[in-house]
């Protein structure tokens, strides 16, 4: 007997909860004071530029997060350092043309997000198109999958336009993974319709995830390595 889209969605979703736990529960244990958490994310980003096999380069800075290009990967982070609007133009000149950066800012537009949020890390890696949902397209008009989100221990799955709506899977201390609907989709009790869509797209869902994963776990190697030595 096949599962169900929903039961299949829960093990996914807690096969990621759970891959990414560690590493937030790493982060709890420090007890950052808020002070201090510039100064961890930056230990994050310049890990981030100085691993040759993830190859980044510096493309923009906008207030205290940076832009990178990371071979063919597309990366958003907060690096601990605030600049002012002037500083800002300056210092991005010498890093890419403006031509470049345009160019640059205009492929991220339809890509696929992936994101985690556990300060001092807040990224997001973009990698590949946004992901046509054809159930949902065929019910309420032209929908796509753009972002996965990895939370404290939760995933969210996003759905553009916005007022589509999105999901969230929460691991309760209980074990037990919930799953809430909001926008279009819950109003209009296409649940099932929307699960569907994203559980013929998993192995995608999945080598972005890992994708973002492997940031995450290279930056922080950089907060490790000041902790412990």
């Amino acid at each position: 007997m096949s599962s169900s889209p929903r039961l299949i969605l829960k093990k996914w979703a807690r096969k990621w909860i759970e891959r990414f736990e560690p590493i937030t529960s790493f982060i709890n244990s420090l007890k950052i004071p808020v002070a201090e958490v510039p100064f961890y994310a930056n230990l994050f980003f310049e890990m981030l530029v100085s691993d040759k096999a993830l190859n980044c380069e510096l493309m923009a800075m906008a207030g205290n997060y940076v832009y990178l290009r990371c071979g063919k990967l597309f990366v958003k982070t907060f690096a601990g350092v605030i600049l002012t609007p002037t500083a800002v133009i300056t210092f991005t000149k010498p890093i890419k043309e403006q031509g470049e950066i345009t160019k640059f800012f205009e492929s991220i537009t339809k890509m696929l997000e992936t994101s985690y949020y556990h300060l001092p890390i807040d990224i997001i890696v973009y990698d590949g198109k946004e992901i046509e949902a054809k159930g949902l397209s065929e019910a309420l008009g032209e929908t796509r999958i753009y972002e996965v989100h990895v939370g404290d221990w939760w995933i969210t799955v996003r759905f553009e336009p916005g007022s589509r709506g999105e999901v969230t899977l929460t691991l309760r201390e209980s074990g037990r993974i919930e799953v809430s609907w909001m926008g279009d989709i819950e109003k209009k009790k296409l649940e099932s319709v929307a699960e569907q869509d994203l559980v013929n797209h998993l192995q995608e869902l999945d080598e972005d995830l890992a994708k973002l994963y492997n940031v995450v776990w290279i930056g922080m190697k950089g907060i490790v390595s000041y902790v412990l030595y």
